[in-house]
């Protein structure tokens, strides 16, 4: 339990931050599943999910930049919900378009926007406390996916991350 330790005292808002960054890395469990979707239910070949799959991860590239950017710009917490709130949108639009090719341009604006919300996370976790207990707060938000990629759906929580697609033992896998 020494590992865990580290992470006991630290302020409030550090906990609240860390499961913020759960909850939307939960969001980023469509990329796990989007080769299926896409050669499946849409109908594409494997060359080009492999070229969407290309596409999502650049926007996540990308949406991480800007919103950072941003984020310095125009200020943390108005940028981070601005960006979740876009993001929920695409979420639910793509939930109805998803067996078309509709999916491919909405899951693209909506990791942009998700991956945006990443840097200003871990900037808030950084500015949330000060003294000694800065040296635990780096690996507080990794901590939290780790925690994610165990609980993710289907997978059994003995495995420390989530690779559905490759690994038999998975139940959502089809």
């Amino acid at each position: 339990m020494s590992y865990f330790s580290q992470f006991l005292g630290l302020p409030r808002q550090v906990y609240i931050l860390c499961l913020v960054r759960w909850i939307s890395g939960m969001g980023s469990l469509v990329f796990t599943f989007s080769s299926l979707i896409l050669t499946g239910m849409v109908g594409l070949t494997t060359k080009q999910a492999g070229i969407v799959a290309m596409l999502y991860a650049t926007a996540n590239v990308v949406g991480a930049i800007v919103g950072g950017k941003m984020a310095d710009f125009y200020g943390r917490k108005k940028i981070y919900l601005w960006f979740t709130v876009v993001t929920c949108c695409f979420y639910v639009l793509g939930s109805f378009y998803c067996t078309t090719i509709w999916i491919v341009p909405i899951s693209i604006c909506a990791f942009f926007f998700g991956s945006g919300c990443y840097p200003i996370v871990s900037a808030m976790v950084a500015d949330s406390a000060k003294g000694p207990i800065t040296s635990a707060l780096p690996s507080a938000p990794p901590w939290a996916v780790r925690c994610w990629r165990i609980t993710c759906p289907g997978c059994t929580a003995s495995r420390p991350a989530c690779s559905c697609l490759r690994r038999s033992s998975c139940t959502s896998a089809p």
